[in-house]
């Protein structure tokens, strides 16, 4: 069919990508395509279909690692991803386009036995994609406790922090994450550590009024009166942040309370 497709195109005077855009896509991979073109001198055409051809192979390339990731992060599915790597068609650190591993995939959907079959062959647990978000950090923001778990006994960094939440535990936070927060806690997150702005995990969850989460913060040891880099304290930010008076007057009952406890003085951002 390429062949015939190349004489008819050439009888009728089309070259380049409005000769080869009716033929079927197996003109690509068809030398004859080329031959049939050279023959006549169509050095348009020719260029157009050898773009074409190694086109062809990058997408069918692309296409396979996106099936590869999507059998890790689908239950059920790890075997063909087992094979692939054992055949060394893929790599288990293999990424894509925005820098992800199989083990983000497998981490965003929880996928524990993916995330196994992963590290058995040598996926890098502390793999940061073009956001620096590690697999931990994916886990944490879709709230994946078994994989958050998981990863941790797999020695994930607890403290990898990103360029979009944060530390896993300030991800929590914001999210309100409050199980997973629990996990981190368990396993030594530190409950005051800082962002790039001097928020505390405390910080961001005033900011968002999660409640729950707050009051679990402040069970584990967070410092009420602690300032970020704007000398806001968590107060501070409940107060400007929220115009709900019943969610902001709990909140700043909850950080009184437990700054009282503190001794009530204003704690300065750590260095």
């Amino acid at each position: 069919m390429s062949t015939r497709f190349s004489f008819t195109a050439r009888q009728c005077g089309l070259k380049g990508s409005t000769a080869c855009s009716a033929a079927s896509t197996s003109i690509a991979s068809n030398l004859s395509s080329l031959s049939s073109f050279s023959s006549c001198g169509d050095l348009e055409s020719m260029s157009f279909v050898t773009q074409r051809r190694y086109s062809d192979e990058f997408h069918s390339e692309e296409q396979g690692l996106e099936r590869f990731f999507e059998a890790c992060a689908s239950r059920g599915r790890e075997g063909s991803a087992v094979e692939a790597m054992d055949k060394g068609s893929v790599s288990a650190n293999s990424r894509g386009v925005f820098g992800d591993s199989a083990l983000h995939y497998a981490a965003h959907s929880g996928n524990v036995t993916g995330l196994k079959c992963l590290v058995a062959h040598g996926a890098d647990v502390n793999a940061r994609n073009h956001l620096q978000v590690t697999p931990l950090g994916k886990a944490v923001v879709e709230g994946q406790l078994a994989a958050v778990r998981y990863l941790l006994s797999a020695g994930a960094d607890i403290e990898a922090a990103d360029d979009v939440s944060g530390t896993p535990l300030m991800a929590a936070a914001r999210r309100s994450r409050t199980d997973v927060a629990q996990v981190l806690l368990d396993a030594g997150a530190r409950v005051d550590g800082t962002d790039s702005f001097g928020n505390t995990a405390l910080h961001l969850a005033a900011a968002e009024g999660h409640l729950s989460m707050l009051a679990l913060l402040l069970k584990r040891g967070a410092a009420a009166r602690r300032a970020n880099a704007r000398g806001q304290t968590p107060a501070d930010i409940a107060v400007a942040s929220w115009t709900d008076n019943l969610t902001k007057d709990k909140m700043l009952h909850m950080l009184r309370d437990a700054g009282d406890e503190d001794g009530g003085a204003r704690e300065s951002p750590e260095a």
